[in-house]
């Protein structure tokens, strides 16, 4: 045992003896479920490279109020309500509403979400394309719109162009890794292999840092103690290094310091079948936090030269109320406050011990509980919080983790339930934990600008559409929304900076277009929406209504058929169907009757159309039937 880790040990005693003496005060509240699941995600989009996971969120971030989620997901639903909105969605942090206005356009699966230092909010994943241009697997927006950030062209593309992990550190770095060839900030594309840093405000990338790993990277961390950074993943060898099989730790140049001789294989003595690790995080505490496969997560010590210094696992559950639920690998580490939570698609037991567990049907080590789908450790003492268990059901676990301000964490990935055993809630791959107590506040950083004052739409020809509108004085642009046949969703059309105040766009043909425009001011908050008036079918000519009321009289064979009029018809249509048989048409007339001949020992039915700017309603039966 290390003497830092005899140190944790003696402080944590220490620390119990005094609550003892002074009079234990009332447990801290736990995180728990909500009472009931609101929105989530549903509908599998299909994924280039997650296709072995069912989960359908990957990523989950915090930004101005928003939760963010990305994930291969197609649809967003509260079980009453499903809404199409692929890949990335954007829910009140408050709330859990889904936000129908944050509607971004993009044509592939989201792995890796990071909130910027200047605001903005970096994508990541497996797309390439966004609001219809070519852009790689790596994007920044404003999170308050889902814009583009204006003025970023940095890029990353190239062989398979996954971005799998973006990490903002302390060291003013942006960190993004992946499987991709090619990195470009505006002055040239250049040769990398799957992991870059940038400046994260002008996206300018050093390109002195260049670790090279021969396979695809899914999470990066800078140390807190030294210039290295580590790196995770599924690669096999990192500039050579053949020792680097999962897990490195390289220099500002990208030479390999630390490779997966450090962590033990815990399969077997001297195995090394196995390298593919999921995350790392390394603390201010000077811990390496690295997880993934064998079901394992372990803590490696910076002051002994990355020694393991704490380990924890997952196992099948033979006590556990469903048979069968095994441990499984760990996919995401997050540090929440004091707090490190790590994701896995785990659902037996949990172990936890100071030296290497042994991966097999009887591990090592002391049982410290069950576990579904994620698990909370105090990051000083490298213990697991026993007050945090939430049992949750599904297949591929939990993947992203973000805390909120008011104290909630939210899990995204293949979670299917949450509660207790007879009394689940659908959890739609998004559940939100909370103090029992209730959540806290999220100050509102974006308050409510003036709106502008009035819009107006016209259809000068074809299908154009013209909007005009005021911009609010201190406005910077005004946002312009488009919904298509009431169908309650408003889609990002575009935006117009101050002074503009028209914006001209081709409409929907066959189809009604509503619009709205809301005021963006300087530091990101928006004013509530106006809608333009009047909306613009562009479904061509409308149907008239059909007459209200149709009389069918005789006299003899003498026919008289009479309809009540309809406002703007030009024409009028009668048909006839003898006997049951065919319908022909009769006659047609600008009248509001039409005089016919029966025959005799037959029975009529008739029915009538009205006609305006060239098209016919629906046809009114008449009656009574008449005798011939």
């Amino acid at each position: 045992m290390s003497g830092r880790r005899i140190f944790r040990v003696l402080v944590a005693t220490m620390a119990m003896v005094s609550t003892a003496l002074v009079g234990a005060g009332p447990a801290q509240a736990e995180l728990v479920e909500p009472p009931s699941s609101e929105w989530g995600l549903v509908v599998d989009n299909g994924s280039a490279t997650m296709g072995s996971w069912d989960a359908l969120g990957f990523a989950v971030e915090y930004s101005s109020g928003l939760v963010i989620t990305g994930g291969k997901f197609r649809d967003v639903t509260n079980g009453s309500t499903t809404i199409t909105q692929p890949w990335l969605a954007a829910f009140d942090a408050s709330t859990q509403e889904f936000q129908s206005w944050w509607t971004p356009t993009l044509d592939g699966t989201v792995l890796a979400l990071e909130a910027s230092s200047d605001g903005g909010l970096f994508v990541g994943g497996e797309f390439g394309d966004w609001e219809g241009q070519t852009i790689g697997a790596l994007q920044k927006i404003d999170p308050t719109t889902g814009e583009v950030w204006p003025g970023w062209n940095s890029r990353v593309y190239g062989g398979t162009g996954v971005v799998r992990d973006i990490r903002l550190e302390h060291d003013g770095w942006l960190y993004v890794v992946g499987t991709f060839t090619t990195a470009t900030d505006g002055n040239g594309p250049q040769a990398v292999t799957n992991a870059i840093r940038m400046n994260p405000v002008t996206g300018a990338i050093d390109w002195a840092w260049d670790p090279a790993p021969n396979g695809s990277v899914w999470g990066v961390s800078a140390s807190h103690t030294s210039t290295e950074v580590y790196l995770a993943g599924w690669f096999t060898e990192l500039n050579g290094d053949a020792g680097a099989r999962g897990f490195a730790g390289v220099s500002p140049t990208g030479d390999v310091l630390h490779d997966r001789s450090t962590i033990g294989y815990n399969t077997c003595v001297n195995c090394t079948q196995y390298y593919r690790l999921y995350d790392v995080v390394a603390t201010a505490q000077g811990d390496v936090w690295v997880g993934g496969e064998q079901h394992a997560l372990f803590i490696l010590d910076e002051a002994t030269n990355l020694d393991m210094e704490y380990m924890h696992y997952t196992n099948y559950d033979t006590n556990h109320p469903t048979p069968g639920r095994w441990g499984g690998e760990f996919q995401e580490i997050e540090q929440v406050g004091n707090r490190i939570y790590a994701t896995c698609h785990c659902w037996g037991s949990h172990l936890s011990d100071t030296e290497l567990i042994m991966h097999s049907s009887t591990p090592t080590g002391t049982w410290t509980g069950e576990i579904s789908a994620i698990a909370a450790y105090d990051v000083v003492t490298l213990e697991r919080i026993q007050g945090f268990d939430p049992f949750m059901s599904g297949e591929s676990g939990g993947f992203g983790i973000v805390g909120t301000p008011d104290g909630c964490i939210w899990l995204t990935g293949g979670i299917n339930t949450f509660g207790t055993p007879g009394n689940q809630t659908s959890a739609r791959d998004l559940v939100r934990f909370c103090d029992e107590g209730g959540a806290g506040t999220i100050p509102d950083p974006l308050p409510t600008g003036p709106a502008p004052l009035a819009c107006t739409a016209s259809n000068p020809t074809g299908n154009q559409i013209v909007l005009t509108f005021d911009q609010p004085e201190g406005a910077t642009d005004v946002i312009v929304e488009r919904e298509i046949d009431n169908s309650g969703s408003h889609s990002w059309r575009g935006k117009v900076a101050a002074p503009g105040t028209t914006f001209q766009e081709a409409g929907v043909e066959g189809s009604l277009n509503t619009y709205r425009v809301k005021a963006k001011y300087p530091v990101g908050q928006f004013s509530a929406p106006i809608t333009c008036d009047p909306a613009i079918n562009l479904a061509g000519p409308q149907p008239p209504p059909a007459p209200a009321v149709c009389s069918a009289s005789a006299a003899g064979l003498a026919a008289t058929v009479t309809w009540d009029a309809v406002a703007g018809a030009s024409d009028y249509r009668v048909y006839r169907s003898v006997d049951g048989g065919n319908t022909y048409w009769r006659g047609v007339t600008q009248t509001t009757s039409l005089s016919d001949t029966l025959n005799a020992g037959a029975s009529h039915h008739y029915s009538v159309q009205a006609k305006s700017n060239g098209v016919w309603s629906v046809s009114t039966d008449c009656t009574p039937d008449l005798a011939g």
